[in-house]
């Protein structure tokens, strides 16, 4: 599977990259997927992530209910 270059569009899904979180699947927006990965590997579980899109802020809820706002996020080659 090609990773993408860039986000997509709201409501597309081919911007996302397969990440392992928790023993399950989860397809990461491309543009924070770093992001979600560091938390992951920091024992920080998570249970949505979106980057934006490029229209409006992302945002990274944790299990514990805390949502980390993500301003400024950018396409990312």
């Amino acid at each position: 599977m090609r990773r993408p270059d860039a986000c997509c569009e709201p409501g597309e899904y081919t911007c996302q990259v397969p990440m392992a979180i928790s023993g399950r699947r989860c397809d990461i927006d491309l543009c924070i997927a770093d992001l979600v990965a560091a938390l992951t590997a920091a024992n920080i579980r998570t249970v949505m992530s979106c980057c934006g899109h490029g229209r409006m802020d992302g945002i990274i809820i944790l299990a514990d209910g805390r949502e980390l706002v993500i301003r400024g996020v950018r396409d990312r080659a």
